[in-house]
């Protein structure tokens, strides 16, 4: 049963533009092609949600787009029951979204698109108005007095918060904070200028080669560095870590070296990551899943 404190707009099939207020309802039939709106009154705009059927078969699309077609499988994948995948293979099918031999059809890549998007404007949304209500952590440039407005910026990977203007993004301190000290800012409004760095992957030799060039392979290293001008370094192994002395890199990251760097990229710090070529081998699973989980973060990779 829906919330009934809650108003339910009935979105028009073929009319995107067109949505008409109904009941809160407790089954919608399968037949038509309909979202959930829910208006909100105060701010005189809309937002599309997906009803709890609809996120079914997004998941069951989903699922479809990996590569799983068999109902058992996905009914294990979205924990739901096996009678319950088939009844929404169903629906899908007779929409003309999933073919009869269970792939997704122009049509249904089209409505998939188009779900996971309403999906992810309702939840940013939903997200920038927590942002508003909910205490941001930040180092006080300057004496700061609870009440006070602040600019906040990224430092170093880290949020600042000034007393004077330096950027277009502002709150409100929630404390008494001097140079240096830590802050709570909240009514956060406006975008924090963040500019995204990159990871590069310095690969070294195996140590057997390293053994006959070394002055080479230290050479390369050394202009290589130079060059990036990374913000920061991190070293995996032993034989990375020895080179990282040899070439002048004073406390690389020496721990969790790989999630370290993509962290430190997202936060606006390049990075540089050495390893051998026998380690790089060992890293390229955990790699590619740091790669898919920062794809705003780019990867280089340089072999010596």
């Amino acid at each position: 049963m829906a919330d009934p404190s809650i108003t339910f707009f009935l979105h028009l099939k073929g009319r995107p533009d067109l949505f008409a207020p109904i009941a809160p309802p407790r089954k919608l039939p399968m037949e038509y092609d309909k979202f959930y709106y829910i208006m909100n009154m105060k701010e005189g705009s809309a937002i599309m949600v997906p009803g709890q059927a609809e996120i079914t078969q997004l998941m069951i699309m989903l699922n479809i787009f990996d590569g799983v077609s068999r109902p058992s499988d996905i009914s294990r994948n979205i924990d739901i029951t096996l009678q319950g995948v088939q009844y929404h293979l169903k629906i899908l099918k007779n929409r003309g979204l999933v073919n009869d031999d269970n792939s997704i059809s122009q049509k249904g890549f089209e409505y998939l698109y188009s779900g996971l998007n309403n999906m992810r404007s309702f939840v940013s949304e939903n997200i920038f108005k927590l942002d508003r209500v909910i205490t941001w952590e930040a180092i006080s440039r300057g004496t700061i007095t609870k009440g006070d407005t602040v600019y906040l910026k990224m430092e170093d990977g880290y949020l600042s918060a000034y007393g004077e203007k330096v950027s277009e993004s502002r709150g409100v301190s929630i404390s008494d904070s001097k140079e240096g000290g830590i802050v709570g800012v909240t009514s956060v409004e406006g975008i924090i200028d963040l500019e995204v760095k990159g990871v590069t992957i310095v690969i070294l030799p195996d140590v057997e080669q390293l053994y006959m060039e070394a002055e080479s392979v230290l050479l390369r290293v050394k202009d290589q560095i130079q060059g990036d001008k990374a913000d920061l370094f991190a070293v995996i192994g032993e034989e990375a870590l020895y080179v990282s002395r040899e070439v002048g890199i004073d406390n690389p990251i020496k721990y969790a070296p790989l999630e370290a760097s993509f962290e430190a990229a997202s936060r606006g710090m390049s990075a540089t990551v050495i390893v051998s070529n026998r380690r790089f081998r060992l890293i390229l699973e955990e790699l590619k899943a740091l790669e898919n989980r920062n794809e705003e973060v780019s990867v280089r990779i340089i072999t010596i």
